[in-house]
C-alpha cells in the first residue's frame, strides 16, 4: 500500500498581484504574507470548502435577490414581518 500526498496547494500568486478567486485587489497583510487571496471566503471558494452562510456573503447573490424581487437586508437575511 503506497501513502497518499493529501497535501492542497494554494495556487501561485498572480503576476498583477490580485485575488487568485475573483481579481480583487488583495489586503496588504495578505500582499506582505504571500497570500493569493483578498479573504477566507475566495479561500474556502478554491479549496471546496463553502458554508450555506457564505452565499450571503457574496455581492451576487444579493444581485440576484433583488432583480428577484426578494426584499434583501445589509446582513443579507430576509425581514419577517412582526405579527
Amino acid at each position: 500500500m503506497t501513502d497518499l500526498d493529501l497535501t492542497l496547494n494554494d495556487p501561485p500568486v498572480r503576476e498583477d498581484g490580485l485575488c487568485a478567486v475573483d481579481g480583487k485587489e488583495r489586503p496588504e497583510l495578505a500582499v506582505e504574507k504571500g497570500d493569493p487571496f483578498c479573504s477566507q471566503l475566495c479561500c474556502r471558494v478554491y479549496y471546496g470548502v463553502v458554508f450555506p452562510s457564505d452565499a450571503n456573503s457574496r455581492p451576487n447573490a444579493k444581485r440576484r435577490k433583488r432583480e428577484a424581487g426578494e426584499e434583501v437586508t445589509m446582513t443579507g437575511r430576509r425581514k419577517v414581518a412582526k405579527v
